[in-house]
């Protein structure tokens, strides 16, 4: 195996594989998750070899150099940061207006909303509202289940304000009477809901 030929004097060898590599990138058609199952016991043949998460590696060895990481950093696009997620105002104000939820729900203490809450998180909601055009638009439009990034935003701030009502609402809510909530309690996709931005005051 090509692992078992890295000299001995590495002491830690990084394996970084995207999760979009299996099933999507390498279909299963071309064994990819054959290839990932057999993966460890190839490796561990090797008795010079063993499996570490981050924390044991960093104890069992001492550091090296430091390493300068002064703002965030991602595998994303050309810029390699955060803007494929907050890189424009409809992100930005999906990420703010999610997140500003975030201290009455823990008031609420309801764990169905909380879930909900927490789906909203999935960072592919704020990833199909990227507007970037020109080099890194195709990727943004790979598998995106919107026309554009402003149906993207138009649902999920919908599904937002359905959420805000339920966590203002002390009597509780029946998450039959709400459809969004219904999608989300079942862990279906938000693209079943109609993208058409509602006036305030009128109820889902």
């Amino acid at each position: 195996h090509w692992l078992h030929r890295i000299r001995r004097e590495e002491a830690v060898v990084n394996l970084f594989m995207d999760y979009e590599t299996f099933g999507e990138h390498q279909w299963r058609e071309t064994g990819i998750f054959a290839f990932l199952s057999a993966l460890p016991g190839e490796i561990l043949r090797h008795p010079d070899f063993r499996f570490q998460t981050p924390a044991e590696a960093a104890a069992a060895h001492e550091a090296t150099q430091e390493i300068a990481c002064p703002g965030f950093i991602s595998w994303a696009d050309e810029e390699r940061d955060t803007t494929a997620w907050l890189g424009n105002a409809l992100q930005q104000d999906a990420a703010g207006k999610l997140y500003a939820l975030e201290a009455a729900l823990r008031r609420r203490k309801d764990e169905g909303l909380i879930r909900i809450w927490r789906m909203l998180q999935t960072s592919d909601h704020l990833y199909y509202m990227c507007t970037k055009w020109f080099s890194d638009g195709d990727v943004h439009r790979y598998f995106n289940p919107y026309e554009s990034p402003y149906e993207a935003y138009i649902n999920y701030m919908n599904i937002i304000d359905d959420l805000s009502q339920l966590v203002k609402n002390e009597r509780g809510h029946d998450a039959a009477s709400c459809p969004r909530c219904k999608v989300l309690r079942a862990g279906t996709d938000f693209k079943s809901v109609p993208a058409k931005r509602r006036d305030k005051g009128e109820k889902s």
